[in-house]
């Protein structure tokens, strides 16, 4: 990449990189295994409809773990040892009632505190409308039980061999 005609100060802080956190997971739909690896704090979250509960929590699982520096990628190669060193590695099964839900950070810290304290708004991010997420982040917003920061969710849901996809944004 090219930093001409930039000011000094935004050169520098080009040629620090960007950053991000990452939460992958890819799914065996013939052994009905999933398996996540995480840089940071976004988070998974395993929901069994027939238990009507979350009984997974990957990588975080206390709302208290949650901090200002998490781990980080970056898109300077050589400077990601110290994240490569803090991935964290998980899998696990599914079946029908099963809905992996993945949560950028600061909505999974927010599920993460409304699960602690035995809340049960965290249950509304299962509705498939994208107008109820967004009503959600709003009022969760206005409330300041979750900062004003990027919000996404990702639903997997699964239904006989093939697995369905939804992104909320």
């Amino acid at each position: 990449m090219t930093f001409d005609g930039m000011a000094w100060y935004a050169q520098e802080k080009g040629k620090l990189g960007a950053f991000a956190t990452l939460l992958a997971v890819t799914l065996n739909l013939q052994a009905r295994r999933w398996y996540a690896w995480a840089v940071g704090d976004c988070n998974l979250f395993k929901y069994d409809d027939t238990l009507g509960d979350i009984t997974r929590f990957f990588p975080l699982k206390e709302a208290s773990q949650f901090g200002v520096s998490p781990p980080l990628l970056c898109s300077v190669a050589r400077r990601n040892e110290s994240a490569f060193r803090g991935l964290q590695r998980t899998w696990g099964k599914f079946n029908d009632a099963t809905t992996l839900l993945v949560a950028s950070d600061a909505l999974a810290h927010w599920i993460l505190m409304d699960l602690e304290s035995e809340g049960e708004r965290w249950r509304r991010l299962l509705d498939r409308q994208s107008e109820a997420f967004s009503s959600l982040v709003e009022e969760l917003r206005n409330e300041r039980l979750m900062r004003n920061d990027d919000a996404t969710l990702v639903l997997v849901t699964f239904d006989g061999v093939a697995g369905s996809v939804e992104g909320r944004w």
